[in-house]
């Protein structure tokens, strides 16, 4: 399953990123850096449009209340691209 995957992988240069320690596990859509790294991770394994993922992000951060656990939002993402 492409969700697993994408969560399983090396998420090491996002949790460095990431402004305090104790978020770095959650998913923050008003970081457009962090959209676009979710983008990125994304298109590695699936030819989907920027567009396309980015309007599923959007309804992913409505879907996903805050604060959202990484994991689930990457699920939530997903589960609305397929």
């Amino acid at each position: 399953m492409l969700s697993e995957i994408i969560v399983k992988e090396n998420w090491s240069d996002y949790n460095i990123r990431k402004s305090r320690h104790i978020d770095r596990l959650l998913f923050n859509c008003s970081e457009e850096w962090e959209i676009d790294y979710l983008i990125q991770k994304i298109q590695a394994h699936e030819p989907w449009s920027e567009y396309k993922i980015r309007e599923a992000i959007k309804l992913a951060c409505y879907e996903e209340l805050e604060p959202r656990p990484r994991e689930s939002f990457i699920r939530c993402v997903i589960k609305i691209l397929t």
